[in-house]
């Protein structure tokens, strides 16, 4: 009597138990934890006043974050006038257009961002013995470009995206048995919002 009770208990709790599920997190940024924090820097700087003290002062040092990416003013004439295009330098928004004509003196500074983070739901049995898998990935990114003439800021732009969720579901009727022959009723379904 008491081994069906005690196997009754194990299976509740492990049936209720979606904290021992897997999750994950991936981040690239150490100051930002939202989209919002970062906006809200952004909308510091203003083009024309900030200049690289500044922008260390509202987290955004390119000395000392990771990854960020120095472009030359051939890469940013090529960005902003590209070969072969029909855009001359008067079509080019003015602080662009500043840091272009400056020529060696113009860099641009591009910041990229990307916080996500993943989670198992559901039932952990299930889960782990693979009969059924449901997993969300969700988070944000964003990607900031400033153009730099000498230490100041002439222009900037910010481009991303402010949530970004996955849902993928996997049902394996046959669970870890489901691989043994490499045939089975494999049910997957992506979501993205």
């Amino acid at each position: 009597m008491r081994f069906p009770v005690f196997t009754l208990a194990v299976a509740t709790v492990l049936a209720g138990c979606s904290g021992v599920l897997p999750r994950e997190s991936q981040a690239n940024t150490a100051s930002f934890e939202t989209y919002n924090d970062l906006q809200a820097a952004y909308d510091k700087i203003v083009p024309g006043s900030t200049n690289l003290t500044q922008l260390a002062a509202i987290g955004l040092d390119p000395k000392a974050l990771p990854n960020i990416e120095v472009l030359s003013y051939i890469e940013v004439t090529n960005k902003f006038m590209p070969q072969y295009s029909p855009i001359t330098i008067d079509r080019v928004p003015k602080g662009a257009r500043e840091c272009i004509e400056a020529k060696s003196r113009c860099s641009a500074l591009v910041f990229r961002f990307d916080r996500r983070q993943s989670r198992h739901n559901g039932n952990v049995v299930a889960d782990l013995l693979q009969f059924h898998q449901d997993k969300v990935k969700y988070g944000w990114s964003a990607e900031i470009i400033l153009l730099m003439r000498d230490e100041d800021v002439v222009y900037k732009v910010m481009s991303g995206m402010p949530y970004a969720e996955e849902r993928m579901e996997n049902t394996r009727p046959l669970g870890p048995l489901q691989d043994v022959d490499g045939v089975g009723n494999d049910k997957s379904k992506k979501k993205k919002r």
